[in-house]
């Protein structure tokens, strides 16, 4: 079997019934809270995601450091302080 079909095989191997990709701790992603409240994407996150210690919120315009952490989500928001993109493991 190619490496590239192994790899597609792995990666849908961690996706559940909505094609969310979950690691090893669990969730990785949350598109489903693109446009909610920051506030509210930040408790979903902590409900769904018990290992995350650090949820990050992250002003418009604002930077960030490219390290990857497995306990940390950042949440991208926009001005009105909705999410502007899937808050994600990293």
């Amino acid at each position: 079997m190619a490496e590239k079909e192994i790899h597609q095989q792995e990666e849908a191997s961690h996706k559940d019934e909505e094609g969310t990709v979950r690691g090893i701790l669990g969730k990785s992603t949350w598109p489903e809270l693109v446009g909610q409240t920051v506030e509210a994407a930040e408790t979903k996150i902590k409900e769904e995601s018990p290992a995350t210690r650090i949820v990050q919120v992250v002003p418009p315009g604002s930077f960030t450091t490219s390290e990857y952490r497995v306990d940390r989500v950042r949440i991208f928001a926009d001005p009105a302080g909705k999410v502007a993109k899937p808050p994600r493991i990293g």
